[in-house]
């Protein structure tokens, strides 16, 4: 692009009654990442030739283009990427004393968008209680791209990354394990998607106490040794130097350790017929203990391991089959106690004799019922152990319709309904379906899922015929029948009517065009359409045809004018229910 720069030749504005010629749709054609294209057009009804065009960016620099041709285009270069810009467009004409300005034309447009560098200087600012918090400083090619920065971050020792996205150029990780040793990555990401350069870097978190060792369970005993098992805590594991249990009779205790790989030790000689107290916790590299996890243990007839597991699956829409694991190490067990309940009845408890072959059906339940299966090892001497559960659903059923479906209240734009849960099978409803469908207007169907019986539906269209249709839903996805109710919304005052705007007139007649409100439409039943010139007013209607209802766009011819004599038009919406719309008003002078 070569700059032109303007003359000190004498610059006039259009004197009364000269006519000049207009620019029209000036916009943005196309964009780069550094520059923009405008486009633009101008009548040919002036009286004078145009000489030029001056264009102004940002209020900043200019530039003179010279273009005679009826459309015009031209590139505005070295710009910023992603960045918005202001523009203003002057036609000159060779007027009788020099140079006279037209109409200012403005548009605004934008540049594209293109990938950032990478950031730098990534610095962990602040180990807190409540995360770790990165800075970094924002990239230094193309910094205005960057719609926000993905930061993700994995352990050194691991190959599972996470992701999180800020606007600014710092972020604190919650996620972070204490004394983990992790990989950033940041990296900009511009408003389309599009991904900069990253920056890599290593980062070590602060130092934490371990929580709870986990599943802490006591495994084999005999009459002088008992195992005990567990899993790492899900607080600072990372910071796990080794892990160590006390264990000991009511006054005597003793204190031994394992390694941080171990999970799993062999308390041994005890006394026989005797209960331990065992408490196992987790030590950090720096010494600290964190908390314990206590159990208990006999080497006599002691408590009964839970089942390795217990498998549960619905065996019809009234019956549950139970599987169980046997522990092969468990020598104490004497019978298995089952207990279930769905959460609003008693549990009951059956016992089965030497295990059963570890299965059991259980019957005579409800259908679409979720279901707590507890399987308990009983000894000889009727301890019982510690429990094993899982949970099921028995099998759906269809439910019935919704009862009594009646609309409670009708405005303009809500409505309220109601209806109760069906007499059949109520227990399997997970949800209800509801449909809201504006019968003048199909498109405009609304479905609503909710858990409970919500029944005020608001942004509805004034004037409009609705069907409403009611279903129960199971949590399989099967359906009830639909209840369905309709009703008719209430009346509203139209908006303005839109885009009003002179089609074409001649010396004694306008025609004006304009288009159906943007709110309300289905209330208007007619559009008033008066006119003046200052001293002598008229009036006319715009109703729908027999039968017919009001289009989408309407037109009206106003005959019988005077030439050359400015109008103002002006139209109302009116509704039959609601009253009247604000006016909508041009102005036109009619032909000489």
């Amino acid at each position: 692009m070569r700059a032109i720069f303007v003359s000190l030749a004498l610059l006039v504005t259009a004197g009364a009654g000269e006519k000049l010629g207009e620019i029209q749709n000036f916009q943005q054609k196309s964009n780069g990442a550094d520059y923009i294209e405008l486009e633009w057009s101008l009548t040919q009804d002036g009286d004078y030739t145009l000489h030029k065009y001056t264009l102004t960016t940002d209020k900043d620099f200019s530039n003179d283009v010279r273009c005679f041709n009826e459309h015009c285009t031209f590139v505005v270069d070295y710009l910023p990427a992603c960045t918005d810009h202001d523009f203003e467009l002057v036609p000159h004409f060779d007027g009788p004393s020099g140079d006279v300005l037209g109409a200012v034309a403005t548009a605004t447009g934008s540049t594209a968008d293109s990938p950032p560098g990478a950031p730098s200087n990534i610095e962990v600012s602040g180990l807190g209680a409540s995360g770790t918090n990165l800075t970094w400083d924002a990239p230094a090619t193309n910094p205005g791209c960057v719609d926000v920065y993905e930061v993700c971050y994995r352990l050194d020792s691991d190959t599972a990354t996470k992701c999180e996205n800020t606007t600014d150029t710092s972020i604190t990780l919650t996620a972070l394990e204490a004394c983990g040793r992790y990989q950033v990555t940041v990296t900009g990401v511009t408003p389309s998607g599009a991904a900069g350069a990253s920056l890599d870097t290593f980062i070590t978190t602060q130092d934490g106490v371990p929580g709870q060792p986990q599943n802490v369970v006591v495994g084999l005993s005999t009459v002088d040794s008992i195992t005990i098992q567990w899993d790492d805590p899900l607080i600072n594991r990372l910071c796990i130097d080794r892990f160590a249990f006390s264990y000991g009779e009511t006054h005597t205790r003793s204190l031994h350790y394992v390694r941080a790989s171990d999970h799993e030790a062999i308390i041994s000689p005890l006394n026989g017929c005797t209960n331990y107290t065992i408490d196992v916790f987790a030590v950090s590299s720096a010494g600290i203990a964190g908390p314990f996890v206590r159990n208990y243990a006999a080497t006599a007839e002691t408590e009964p391991l839970a089942p390795p597991s217990v498998i549960v699956g619905a065996h019809g829409p009234d019956s549950i089959d139970v599987v169980w694991g046997s522990d092969p190490n468990e020598k104490c067990s004497g019978s298995i106690t089952i207990c279930w309940h769905d959460r609003d009845h008693v549990e009951i408890c059956e016992s089965i004799p030497d295990g059963g072959g570890n299965n059991f059906t259980i019957t005579d339940l409800l259908p679409c019922s979720s279901y707590d299966v507890i399987v308990s090892v009983v000894t000889p001497g009727g301890i019982v152990g510690q429990p094993a559960a899982n949970a099921t659903h028995t099998e759906d059923v269809q439910p019935g319709p919704v009862k009594f479906l009646r609309m409670k209240e009708v405005t303009s734009h809500e409505m309220t309904i109601s209806y109760e849960a069906p007499d059949t099978h109520p227990q399997c409803v997970h949800e209800y379906d509801i449909e809201i469908i504006n019968e003048d207007d199909y498109f405009s169907k609304r479905s609503h899922v909710v858990p409970y019986m919500d029944g005020t539906f608001t942004d509805l269209e004034a004037c409009a015929n609705y069907l409403v249709n009611v279903r129960a839903v199971t949590r399989t996805g099967l359906f009830s029948d639909w209840r369905s109710i309709t009703t008719t919304t209430g009346g509203d005052v139209p908006s303005v009517p839109r885009s009003l705007a002179v089609e074409d007139f001649n010396q004694t007649s306008v025609k004006l065009n304009w288009w159906q409100p943007e709110t309300n439409k289905l209330c208007v039943t007619k559009y008033r359409l008066e006119w003046t010139d200052g001293t002598t007013p008229g009036s006319t209607e715009v109703s729908p045809p027999v039968g017919g209802i009001l289009p989408f766009e309407n037109e009206k011819t106003v005959a019988g004018l005077a030439p050359c004599t400015d109008y103002t038009f002006t139209v109302f919406a009116d509704a039959d229910v609601g009253g009247t719309s604000d006016p909508a008003t041009v102005t036109q002078t009619t032909a000489c």
